[in-house]
């Protein structure tokens, strides 16, 4: 299992708010490698995630996200290796385990 470390810059998530720490995992059960995972900010999306990396289809890859206190629900941009993607609103705060579908996230 590959892993990451996902730290949103307290900038870009409020300044000063508490931040919280989310441990998950994301399996690719598309068809696809996913070649880039972002989120939302306040200015449009974050970096990619997984810089240089990529989620082969059948792959589980672990992470980490912290974020500003109460802010659970993002949206996640996901983007595959032969050029589609797709964006879905994703809770953090209850995620342990994303499920990465051709136009969907299942969280678990």
């Amino acid at each position: 299992m590959k892993t990451s470390i996902l730290l949103a810059a307290a900038l870009a998530l409020g300044g000063s708010a508490l931040a919280q720490s989310r441990d998950f995992v994301v399996t690719n059960e598309s068809d696809y490698a996913v070649t880039s995972f972002q989120t939302g900010e306040s200015q449009g999306w974050s970096k990619d995630w997984i810089p240089g990396d990529i989620i082969a289809p059948g792959e589980k890859f672990a992470m980490n996200f912290t974020m500003r206190e109460g802010a659970c629900v993002l949206p996640t941009l996901v983007t595959f290796d032969d050029g589609s993607t797709f964006d879905v609103d994703v809770d953090y705060c209850v995620a342990a385990h994303l499920i990465l579908h051709n136009d969907t996230i299942d969280a678990e």
